[in-house]
């Protein structure tokens, strides 16, 4: 008999969770590259864990694999841009 493992029961992870925080990552010279609905997304997409990005937006430490991550504040921001370009969607936050 094969097990499998039992999933429906884990909840929202990730950017689904309501107490989640989006993350912003940048370049070493403060231009944003890209905009993640978690520090776990994040961290999945540029091959590393939660927890080093977490540490950069925490300020633990002053890089993360060569980039600045910081956290979004949730109601702090003024306005949010899409625009498709090359196919691919970008945000731009403007911070208070």
């Amino acid at each position: 008999m094969e097990m499998k493992p039992i999933l429906n029961n884990l909840g929202n992870l990730g950017a689904k969770a309501k107490d989640s925080k989006q993350v912003a990552k940048y370049n070493k010279s403060g231009e944003l590259i890209c905009v993640y609905g978690s520090a776990s997304e994040a961290g999945r997409k540029n091959n590393t864990s939660q927890g080093r990005i977490s540490c950069n937006c925490r300020g633990e430490s002053k890089t993360c694999k060569g980039h600045i991550y910081k956290y979004i504040p949730r109601k702090k921001y003024l306005n949010m841009i899409k625009e498709e370009k090359g196919g691919k969607r970008y945000a731009q936050y403007e911070l208070i």
